[in-house]
């Protein structure tokens, strides 16, 4: 697989791509595998994962900044089923990811 770019943009937006080996903590405490900063326009995902697992973290953390700024409501378990979907149908038909 590609690797992660450093930076995206998402509708007109550039944000910078953190990979760190520290787990997220969000505001409330909660642990994270992904986090969108958008006041800061940062991306950050847990390195560790497998490859896989943080390409869709990616896709997750992506679809909510597209939910953000093309105002959308996909809710949490939407974002994540659709960011599993889409890097599946990347991957299995050579598009992109490999």
């Amino acid at each position: 697989m590609k690797k992660i770019p450093r930076k995206v943009n998402i509708g007109g937006i550039d944000f910078d791509v953190d990979l760190t080996s520290e787990i997220i903590n969000s505001e409330d405490g909660a642990r994270l595998w992904g986090q969108i900063k958008h006041d800061q326009s940062r991306i950050f995902v847990y390195s560790k994962l497998e490859e896989k697992k943080r390409w869709s973290v990616f896709m997750h953390e992506v679809l909510h900044g597209i939910e953000e700024i093309g105002n959308f409501d996909f809710g949490e378990s939407g974002t994540d089923r659709l960011a599993h979907m889409l890097v599946d149908f990347l991957v299995r038909n050579k598009l992109g990811l490999q």
